[in-house]
């Protein structure tokens, strides 16, 4: 999908690249190998969150560094769920 593409240089032309694409194809964009390391797709994880998922996609739940508040739905709501439960807790605050 392109949309958390960095531009790297290489023989003196602007390319892009995504340290989540195949490791080979970044690295020959002279993309760093250590970038590549324990990236998966943002984009495809996201869309495949809300069903939009692309062959092999798992879906990704973006929660920041501080999990205390999932912790904390996680466990109101017995291990299990709904973006209605997440929005109740927001707005309980």
């Amino acid at each position: 999908m392109g949309y958390l593409i960095e531009l790297i240089e290489h023989d003196k032309k602007i390319q892009t690249g995504c340290a989540a694409e195949p490791v080979e194809t970044f690295l020959r964009k002279n993309g760093l190998e250590e970038k590549t390391i324990g990236k998966m797709c943002l984009c495809n994880g996201l869309s495949a969150t809300i069903g939009l998922a692309m062959p092999g996609e798992k879906p990704v739940i973006a929660a920041g560094g501080d999990l205390t508040a999932i912790i904390n739905i996680v466990n109101k709501y017995c291990k299990s769920y709904s973006a209605k439960n997440v929005i109740d807790y927001i707005l309980e605050k």
